[in-house]
């Protein structure tokens, strides 16, 4: 009797704890689809099995940065392991430039991010301008309706033979320092061309595909007009 007591005493905490950890899973991810949050680490602590569940960002001393969905930070939460929550970087971000009227022949430098309608418009702009040496490929689109778009920058477009080179960007829909910069390569390769050697030579002799943006889900979390509050997930 004393036995099946035990394992009935264990059956009832190990359900408790399991719809606490669901509860606080639901009411932390009300209004959120992804979470910033981040717990401390000694050597006892199995970061690979860790970092199969959630991502972690990065490590420092003895603690770890880390992002999770909802059905991911519940199977951390399985682990036991402290957390504490915190704003995510593109939360608390300030001072960001956004343009959503890009003049490209007036451009000087890419110190700026494209609102969402912006940045279409930017790709098929490039096309417009140089439609010798680039054609922009919409291979679909996202869970939320946004286009996935490739520029396929090449002297000779519908050549076959040469090798192929594919630059992506910001599959972390926050991580957006290489959005832009995928942006200015394609305007660098474009307006240089015929007029810097290196350049000329690499769009001859190479098909180049460039994707600036892989997850503009994350990265217009916020809205279409800003990235702040860009999010690593779709």
């Amino acid at each position: 009797m004393k036995k099946i007591s035990i394992f009935v005493l264990s059956v009832l905490f190990f359900t408790t704890a399991t719809f606490a950890q669901k509860l606080a899973a639901d009411q932390i991810f009300k209004e959120n689809s992804e979470i910033c949050f981040y717990f401390f680490i000694d050597e006892n602590t199995n970061l690979d099995k860790i970092s199969s569940i959630i991502s972690i960002d990065k490590v420092e001393h003895d603690k770890a940065l880390a992002y999770a969905s909802k059905k991911e930070f519940e199977q951390f939460l399985s682990l036991e392991i402290p957390y504490y929550l915190q704003p995510s970087p593109s939360q608390l971000a300030t001072g960001i430039v956004m343009n959503d009227n890009v003049d490209l022949d007036l451009l000087d430098e890419w110190d700026f991010y494209p609102t969402y309608e912006e940045y279409v418009e930017l790709m098929f702009e490039f096309a417009n301008l140089f439609p010798d040496l680039c054609e922009i490929i919409d291979f679909g689109t996202t869970t939320q309706g946004r286009q996935l778009l490739v520029a396929h920058i090449n002297n000779d477009l519908t050549q076959q033979g040469e090798p192929q080179f594919l630059y992506t960007s910001t599959m972390h829909g926050d991580e957006t320092a290489g959005f832009v910069m995928m942006l200015n390569l394609i305007d660098y390769l474009l307006s240089n061309y015929g007029a810097i050697d290196q350049v000329t030579e690499l769009v001859n002799t190479l098909d180049i595909f460039i994707n600036p943006n892989a997850n503009p889900d994350g990265t217009y979390r916020g809205g279409n007009n800003t990235v702040q509050g860009a999010t690593r997930y779709n």
